[in-house]
């Protein structure tokens, strides 16, 4: 009895060893799979690389792109994007983190530094993408994705020394004035021609009790967004063509005026008397609202601004010292995703890379949010579209080529002028901390 009892226990053990095994190996045939491989598939974490591709427990491989942007405001324009890639590459999905712009950088570097970037992120223009190709974090895309059916100025932001390391950028940009055309009429204002016509309206604005211009202070993204809107006009585009070869610089006149006056429509109160305590996103909502009649902003927003119920609203550039002179509009080519050099899911992200450059995507994402698209045959319905084309001459975001190194020219000016705001320093000492930048970074520009 009691080795009877033996033997059929060994032969029970054996038996469960065996049908263990047996569903092991027959656990994804025939895409039948066991509940720990169903369990597997359906968990983002499960089996998955740190940047985000996931395989299944057989030989059928499902990936999950991630890809981390710097517009919140642009989520409906992705996710149609990424419903229509993944219609067209079955087993291919992607998840979208969209952080908030002054947030963005910060996460990104630490991400990359700590080996936890997403497959693709943005690479959004106001920080070089020079920036991460020193980093080892962007993948060459030369071979990878064609761009040949891209004028090489729109391929301009995604470039570094003559390699492509980003997709062709989503749009075309614009900083301008945005202003409610109901509190212009209102207060029967016309769109300024000149400085002077500019700081007559604000006065009126002021006195009427209605915030002239709403102004961020408290981040400082509002500070490269006003100079960049106010720059072009008083500079004129001949000012950057030569600091690019080093005929002129940061110190020149203009460029310290174009400054100056950031500054001086804060000293008139043109802001509101507790801007410096305002973010963004605040005076964003104040002109929306109506208790703003003007905002520096770009056409990348217009997208947030437009949902703001009974808003009539236009845009113009901002206006040169003398009426009459050209009205030079602040244009840049918006950059692409970069693939992240250590991406475990290379395949599927150059898939990705390769849609996002195509023309259905510009006809997809552009068509969505209403941007000024690259392609011709792309037009926006929004009739604001006709105010971002109205200037007489662009110039391009013109820190963007001198960001080479942290901290860059652009993040002086930034982080420069919460400090003159709060009178600890002086515009010439800023003037100063730009133009050392570029002297360190560009020696061959010092005459």
């Amino acid at each position: 009895m009691g080795k009877w009892h033996g033997k059929f226990m060994i032969g029970l053990l054996i038996l469960a060893l065996f049908a263990t095994l047996t569903g092991c190996g027959n656990s994804n045939r025939n895409g039948v799979s066991s509940p720990a491989a169903s369990l597997a598939e359906s968990s983002p974490s499960a089996g998955a690389s740190a940047s985000g591709s996931t395989e299944a427990a057989g030989s059928k491989k499902s990936v999950e792109l991630k890809v981390w942007t710097d517009n919140p405001s642009y989520k409906e324009g992705w996710d149609a994007v990424g419903k229509a890639f993944t219609e067209q590459n079955p087993g291919i999905t992607v998840a979208f983190t969209h952080y908030p712009s002054d947030q963005y950088t910060t996460v990104l570097r630490t991400a990359i530094q700590g080996g936890t970037a997403p497959d693709l992120f943005r690479t959004n223009g106001f920080n070089a993408l020079g920036q991460y190709v020193d980093m080892n974090a962007a993948l060459e895309l030369d071979g990878k994705v064609d761009t040949s059916a891209f004028d090489p100025s729109f391929m301009a932001a995604s470039i570094i020394n003559g390699k492509v390391y980003a997709t062709p950028g989503f749009s075309k940009d614009v900083l301008a004035v945005y202003y409610n055309k109901d509190i212009f009429d209102k207060n029967g204002i016309s769109i300024p021609k000149s400085y002077d016509e500019f700081l007559a309206a604000c006065e009126k604005l002021k006195a009427a009790g209605t915030i002239p211009v709403a102004y961020g202070g408290k981040d400082t993204v509002n500070n490269i967004f006003a100079a960049y809107t106010i720059a072009p006009s008083i500079v004129t585009p001949q000012w950057y063509e030569d600091a690019m070869t080093g005929a002129s610089s940061f110190k020149d006149s203009k460029f310290v005026k174009a400054v100056s006056i950031i500054k001086e429509l804060a000293d008139k109160g043109y802001y509101g008397k507790l801007f410096q305590g305002v973010s963004f996103d605040a005076a964003k909502l104040s002109f929306q609202q109506g208790k703003a009649a003007m905002i520096f902003d770009g056409s990348w927003d217009n997208s947030s601004i437009k949902t703001a119920p009974n808003l009539k609203y236009g845009a113009f550039y901002f206006p040169p010292l003398k009426a009459g002179d050209p009205v030079v509009g602040a244009a840049n080519n918006e950059s692409g995703l970069t693939i992240y050099a250590k991406t475990k899911a290379e395949e599927a992200a150059v898939k990705f890379a390769k849609f996002v450059s195509s023309p259905d995507f510009y006809r997809i994402f552009d068509a969505k949010l209403s941007l000024i698209s690259p392609l011709k045959d792309l037009k926006a319905d929004d009739p604001i579209f006709n105010d971002f084309n109205s200037a007489n001459q662009w110039m391009t975001f013109y820190f963007v080529h001198f960001n080479k190194h942290e901290p860059t020219p652009q993040t002086y000016l930034m982080n420069g002028l919460q400090a003159v705001f709060a009178g600890k320093k002086t515009i010439d000492q800023l003037i100063d901390d730009i133009q050392g930048q570029v002297d360190k970074d560009f020696p061959e520009l010092k005459k």
